[in-house]
Protein backbone atom coordinates (compact mmCIF):
# COMPACT_ATOMS: atom_id res chain seq x y z
CA UNK A 1 0.00 0.00 0.00
CA UNK A 2 1.69 3.31 -1.10
CA UNK A 3 -0.82 5.12 0.61
CA UNK A 4 1.32 7.57 3.50
CA UNK A 5 0.00 8.40 6.78
CA UNK A 6 -1.06 11.97 8.35
CA UNK A 7 0.62 11.59 11.44
CA UNK A 8 0.15 13.71 14.55
CA UNK A 9 1.39 13.89 17.89
CA UNK A 10 1.17 15.51 21.60
CA UNK A 11 3.39 14.75 24.51
CA UNK A 12 1.85 15.96 27.63
CA UNK A 13 3.98 16.99 30.75
CA UNK A 14 3.55 18.76 33.96
CA UNK A 15 4.46 21.80 32.94
CA UNK A 16 2.73 22.64 29.49
CA UNK A 17 -0.60 23.58 28.93
CA UNK A 18 -2.56 20.49 27.53
CA UNK A 19 -4.44 23.48 25.20
CA UNK A 20 -1.23 24.45 23.24
CA UNK A 21 0.17 20.74 23.35
CA UNK A 22 -2.69 20.02 21.20
CA UNK A 23 -2.01 23.02 19.43
CA UNK A 24 1.57 22.25 18.92
CA UNK A 25 0.50 18.95 17.19
CA UNK A 26 -1.49 20.51 14.72
CA UNK A 27 1.09 23.62 14.00
CA UNK A 28 4.45 20.98 13.79
CA UNK A 29 2.06 19.34 10.96
CA UNK A 30 0.95 22.32 9.29
CA UNK A 31 4.86 23.37 9.63
CA UNK A 32 6.29 20.04 8.29
CA UNK A 33 3.75 19.85 5.20
CA UNK A 34 2.63 23.34 4.59
CA UNK A 35 6.28 25.11 5.29
CA UNK A 36 8.41 22.72 3.40
CA UNK A 37 7.17 19.57 0.95
CA UNK A 38 10.21 17.57 2.61
CA UNK A 39 10.31 16.09 -0.66
CA UNK A 40 6.88 14.05 -0.17
CA UNK A 41 5.17 12.42 -3.14
CA UNK A 42 2.81 14.56 -4.75
CA UNK A 43 -0.39 13.00 -4.20
CA UNK A 44 0.47 13.09 -0.40
CA UNK A 45 0.75 16.92 -1.22
CA UNK A 46 -2.49 17.36 -3.20
CA UNK A 47 -4.29 15.61 -0.13
CA UNK A 48 -2.40 17.95 2.62
CA UNK A 49 -3.54 21.18 0.45
CA UNK A 50 -7.05 19.63 0.06
CA UNK A 51 -7.12 19.07 4.10
CA UNK A 52 -6.04 22.78 3.99
CA UNK A 53 -8.60 24.16 1.92
CA UNK A 54 -11.32 21.94 3.66
CA UNK A 55 -10.02 24.00 6.73
CA UNK A 56 -10.18 27.39 5.25
CA UNK A 57 -13.65 26.62 3.81
CA UNK A 58 -15.45 25.36 7.21
CA UNK A 59 -14.18 28.42 8.72
CA UNK A 60 -15.17 32.21 9.25
CA UNK A 61 -13.07 34.70 9.26
CA UNK A 62 -13.36 34.81 13.29
CA UNK A 63 -12.59 30.83 13.12
CA UNK A 64 -9.65 31.17 10.90
CA UNK A 65 -8.33 33.78 13.38
CA UNK A 66 -8.68 31.78 16.04
CA UNK A 67 -7.35 28.88 14.11
CA UNK A 68 -4.20 30.95 13.18
CA UNK A 69 -3.55 32.37 17.03
CA UNK A 70 -3.36 28.18 17.87
CA UNK A 71 -1.75 26.95 15.03
CA UNK A 72 0.13 29.68 13.36
CA UNK A 73 1.91 27.50 10.47
CA UNK A 74 -1.85 27.16 9.01
CA UNK A 75 -2.36 30.56 8.89
CA UNK A 76 0.96 30.82 6.63
CA UNK A 77 -0.28 28.87 3.96
CA UNK A 78 -3.09 31.63 3.48
CA UNK A 79 -1.39 34.84 4.04
CA UNK A 80 -4.21 36.99 2.54
CA UNK A 81 -6.52 35.70 4.63
CA UNK A 82 -4.73 35.86 7.52
CA UNK A 83 -4.14 39.63 7.58
CA UNK A 84 -7.69 40.09 7.34
CA UNK A 85 -8.86 40.55 10.73
CA UNK A 86 -12.57 41.00 11.45
CA UNK A 87 -13.87 40.41 14.77
CA UNK A 88 -16.14 43.42 14.34
CA UNK A 89 -18.03 44.60 18.01
CA UNK A 90 -21.74 44.48 18.03
CA UNK A 91 -22.81 46.60 21.39
CA UNK A 92 -19.53 46.26 22.89
CA UNK A 93 -19.57 42.40 22.41
CA UNK A 94 -17.12 41.07 19.84
CA UNK A 95 -18.52 37.54 17.78
CA UNK A 96 -15.46 36.13 19.72
CA UNK A 97 -16.83 36.29 22.81
CA UNK A 98 -20.20 35.32 21.44
CA UNK A 99 -18.65 31.82 20.45
CA UNK A 100 -18.73 30.30 23.91
CA UNK A 101 -16.16 29.52 26.28
CA UNK A 102 -12.27 29.17 25.41
CA UNK A 103 -12.88 25.71 25.67
CA UNK A 104 -15.46 25.14 23.61
CA UNK A 105 -14.06 27.01 20.75
CA UNK A 106 -10.83 24.62 20.92
CA UNK A 107 -13.24 21.76 21.09
CA UNK A 108 -14.77 22.41 17.43
CA UNK A 109 -11.27 23.83 16.14
CA UNK A 110 -9.86 20.44 16.70
CA UNK A 111 -12.81 19.08 15.23
CA UNK A 112 -13.15 20.72 12.12
CA UNK A 113 -8.94 19.90 12.16
CA UNK A 114 -9.55 16.05 12.68
CA UNK A 115 -12.55 16.07 10.16
CA UNK A 116 -10.59 17.81 7.31
CA UNK A 117 -7.69 15.24 7.85
CA UNK A 118 -10.00 12.22 8.09
CA UNK A 119 -11.27 13.35 4.63
CA UNK A 120 -9.21 13.37 1.49
CA UNK A 121 -8.34 9.70 1.66
CA UNK A 122 -5.45 9.10 3.76
CA UNK A 123 -4.86 7.31 7.15
CA UNK A 124 -4.80 9.55 10.11
CA UNK A 125 -2.45 8.73 12.92
CA UNK A 126 -3.22 10.99 16.16
CA UNK A 127 -1.10 9.41 19.18
CA UNK A 128 -1.31 10.87 22.99
CA UNK A 129 2.15 10.53 25.35
CA UNK A 130 1.76 11.16 28.64
CA UNK A 131 -2.47 11.38 29.15
CA UNK A 132 -2.31 11.87 32.87
CA UNK A 133 -1.05 14.90 32.59
CA UNK A 134 -3.54 16.53 30.26
CA UNK A 135 -7.16 17.64 31.20
CA UNK A 136 -10.33 15.80 30.97
CA UNK A 137 -10.97 18.26 27.42
CA UNK A 138 -8.58 16.37 25.75
CA UNK A 139 -10.36 12.77 25.75
CA UNK A 140 -14.11 14.50 25.57
CA UNK A 141 -12.72 16.04 22.44
CA UNK A 142 -11.50 13.61 20.83
CA UNK A 143 -14.37 11.15 21.79
CA UNK A 144 -16.26 13.46 20.76
CA UNK A 145 -15.31 13.30 17.16
CA UNK A 146 -15.01 9.62 17.83
CA UNK A 147 -18.11 9.21 18.50
CA UNK A 148 -19.44 11.77 15.69
CA UNK A 149 -17.02 9.83 13.40
CA UNK A 150 -18.85 6.45 13.98
CA UNK A 151 -22.23 7.34 13.67
CA UNK A 152 -20.94 9.40 10.66
CA UNK A 153 -19.88 6.12 9.02
CA UNK A 154 -23.18 3.88 9.72
CA UNK A 155 -24.91 7.25 7.60
CA UNK A 156 -24.45 8.85 4.39
CA UNK A 157 -22.50 11.74 4.85
CA UNK A 158 -19.66 11.03 3.62
CA UNK A 159 -17.54 12.98 5.90
CA UNK A 160 -15.55 9.66 7.49
CA UNK A 161 -12.19 8.49 7.36
CA UNK A 162 -12.69 5.97 4.11
CA UNK A 163 -8.44 4.86 4.82
CA UNK A 164 -8.81 5.22 8.92
CA UNK A 165 -8.21 6.54 11.74
CA UNK A 166 -6.03 5.30 14.10
CA UNK A 167 -6.06 7.17 17.82
CA UNK A 168 -3.27 5.73 20.48
CA UNK A 169 -2.36 7.10 24.08
CA UNK A 170 -0.56 6.32 26.95
CA UNK A 171 -1.04 6.68 30.50
CA UNK A 172 1.21 5.81 33.52
CA UNK A 173 -0.52 5.02 36.19
CA UNK A 174 2.04 5.99 38.66
CA UNK A 175 2.77 9.14 37.70
CA UNK A 176 -0.90 10.05 37.97
CA UNK A 177 -0.92 8.40 41.72
CA UNK A 178 1.99 10.93 42.14
CA UNK A 179 -0.38 13.95 41.19
CA UNK A 180 -2.99 13.34 43.08
CA UNK A 181 -1.11 12.63 46.35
Amino acid sequence: NNAQWFVLGCKFDKQASPHMVMAKAFNDFFGKWGLDDCGAHSNFLHSFHRVCRRIFDALDDDGFHQLSDLVPNFALLFPVRATRKNNVEVDGISAMDKVGSAKTRLQNLVFVLLNALCSVGRPVLFTFDDLQWSESFVIESITDFVVHYIHNKSGDSGETCPQGLLIAGTYRSNEAKEMDD
